[in-house]
């Protein structure tokens, strides 16, 4: 549902994607009472409006293809202006310039003066699915050298029109909180493909503003956010070469980045280039990244999903909630650079589909944590690498409630690291390689926990779970339900794999014998682990549950404890298996029947679970 929903926002405006309602899936709609509660003093609809009507009544100057800017006058539709330019000149201290259907050059570098509306006759239709500019005559189009001021302003209102512009599309900047009481909203910016430098947006030094309905293809870097409480909404990216969303500080007096909320995200894709997503780049230790709450992201074919690459320390107070990410290149949340994090939160993250052999979620080398970083609920599910993985020597990481199902790699996987810890309920299922592996610098890591910090864990999971009937076929013995066990799932003391079988006797005077079976895959040979001998049951449930324990990667133990119908058959056996085949390799585990008659022995189901000691 959410593929086909973010296809066919591939070549729409803004306001289209808003009016036909089809902008985000259903769960993506609201947020949770946390997060109103967290939601920051940012600029608010109010404020908005300010800037949307603080202008002189009646000061309204029209721009038409067909004006001319020698007989133009101010307030006279009939007589409009052919550019823009002249337009700002005639309203030298503000008013509004209303824009026909067409195109028209951008006015020249910083010339915008405080309380200007700038609003066009609607977002123009992008050409294609992978445009190189706008329909023509579809709307008001913006055309070189775009929209662009550096130094104060007031309440500047843009809305309704596209941008084109080969390069940097839209960019403001100035002293600090210099640009306050901006309005962008019903806007769609394309730029060039792949430029090194070109930005779709650059909002630099900007307070208490709103952008809302936002559409950007393409440019180097799509919007980004050098602002400080401001709110974004319904953002909508594709494209963009290096980064959809940049939130980043410059070590300059300028360049903050603080107290931003930004909600309704779609990052799509876009065939002919490479869509790439969300950067947290901190430069500067007086001005650092903070205070940024965002909600609601779905992201469609996205590479590398969100990003903290920091370069220096501060990041902090961070707070991601109700993300998605399908069928995408690269990790999903990654984390790196030299520079210390602090106090981030994430909470229902999704990442699902990747298509290539990284992680979902990754922690780098390099990264250091000062305080908190707390992941709630991030579900790896159906990617072709692995789920998770820490390769960090930071400490403070939390993971709660984590799940890692239906991936080509390791559900979890831990390299040399600080400390972390995890809590809640694990599920840990159905991964290629195995559930959880552990690496230190010099290999697999089995009794040498000392090149780790303090990992807190209680990881539990579900192996596999099988409820289709299988039962004895004759005289002889029958092989019935087979549990095969990853590579490196038992692995660490004390960790334990628990098999839960259940079936029934057939209601004959045929004798019946069950036994279970366990050894590696690697040689094939596997050995009884338990046997319930030849028994007179006639009719009845059976029980049987094995606890398989590793001790070392060369010795097993077994304990197996068997309840049937007749008392007297109920019976506990342990066994210890030792062998020169390393037993973290892939193992199997199966019962079989001896009886007489078809399903004299049947079994009803099977549930594999297993608890990851700590290493």
């Amino acid at each position: 549902m959410a593929q086909t929903k973010i296809d066919n926002l591939v070549g729409l405006t803004a306001s289209q994607i808003s009016d036909a309602g089809a902008a985000f899936p259903a769960f993506a709609q609201a947020e949770t009472a946390q997060n109103q509660a967290d939601l920051l003093p940012v600029a608010t609809a109010a404020q908005g409006a300010l800037a949307d009507t603080a202008v002189q009544p009646g000061k309204y100057a029209y721009v038409e293809t067909t004006g001319n800017d020698s007989t133009a006058v101010v307030g006279d539709q009939g007589r409009p202006f052919a550019t823009i330019n002249a337009a700002v000149v005639a309203l030298a201290s503000g008013g509004t310039i209303q824009l026909g259907v067409g195109s028209f050059a951008g006015p020249t570098v910083n010339t915008l003066v405080d309380h200007l509306r700038i609003i066009g006759s609607g977002e123009p239709m992008p050409n294609s699915a992978t445009p190189t500019g706008f329909v023509a005559g579809s709307g008001t189009i913006i055309t070189s050298p775009g929209i662009h001021h550096s130094g104060a302003l007031d309440g500047l209102v843009i809305r309704d029109l596209g941008v084109f512009v080969e390069g940097n599309c839209i960019s403001f900047g100035g002293p600090v909180d210099s640009l306050q009481n901006m309005l962008i909203e019903n806007v769609t910016v394309i730029s060039s493909k792949g430029s090194s430098s070109a930005h779709g947006i650059s909002l630099e030094d900007i307070y208490l503003s709103e952008f809302r309905n936002l559409t950007v293809y393409y440019a180097n870097h799509g919007i980004a956010i050098k602002t400080r409480y401001c709110t974004f909404s319904d953002l909508r990216l594709g494209g963009a070469a290096e980064d959809s969303i940049i939130f980043k500080s410059n070590n300059t007096a300028a360049g903050f980045c603080e107290h931003n909320n930004v909600t309704n995200v779609t990052l799509f894709p876009v065939s002919d280039q490479p869509t790439y997503g969300i950067v947290f780049n901190n430069l500067s230790t007086t001005n650092p990244v903070q205070s940024v709450n965002i909600t609601n992201v779905v992201g469609v074919g996205v590479t590398n999903g969100i990003i903290f690459n920091t370069t220096v320390d501060g990041t902090t107070d961070i707070k991601i909630s109700n993300v998605s990410f399908l069928n995408g290149f690269g990790s999903g949340l990654s984390s790196g650079g030299a520079g210390e994090l602090g106090d981030v939160t994430i909470t229902d993250m999704t990442v699902s589909g990747n298509t290539t052999s990284s992680y979902a979620f990754a922690f780098g080398s390099t990264q250091r944590l000062y305080s908190a970083f707390t992941v709630v609920r991030p579900r790896a599910i159906g990617n072709s690498g692995d789920g998770f993985i820490f390769s960090t020597t930071a400490t403070g990481l939390y993971l709660i409630n984590p799940e890692a199902s239906n991936n080509g790699g390791y559900g979890f996987k831990l390299y040399q690291t600080g400390d972390i810890a995890i809590s809640g309920q694990w599920k840990n299922n159905n991964n290629t390689s195995g559930p959880f592996a552990v690496r230190g610098g010099g290999g697999w890591i089995t009794q040498s926990p000392l090149q780790f910090g303090k990992i807190l864990m209680n990881f539990a999971g579900t192996l596999k779970t099988q409820t289709t009937a299988v039962g004895n076929v004759g005289t002889g013995s029958d092989t019935l339900m087979t549990v095969s066990i990853p590579a490196n799932t038992l692995r660490g003391v004390g960790t334990t794999i628990q098999i839960v079988s259940s079936g029934t006797f057939g209601a004959t005077d045929n004798t019946k014998q069950l036994r279970a079976y366990f050894g590696t895959e690697f040689n094939a040979t596997y050995s009884v682990a338990f046997d319930s001998t030849a028994q007179a049951q006639n009719g009845g449930a059976w029980t049987m549950t094995s606890i398989i324990t590793w001790v070392s990667s060369t010795l097993v133990k077994i304990s197996t404890q068997f309840q049937s119908p007749n008392a007297s058959h109920a019976t506990t056996s342990y066994y210890e298996f030792t062998s020169t085949v390393n037993y973290d390799r892939a193992m199997r585990y199966y019962l079989k029947a001896d009886a007489t008659d078809n399903n004299d022995i049947t079994q009803q189901t099977s549930i594999a679970t297993w608890m990851q000691a700590s290493p």
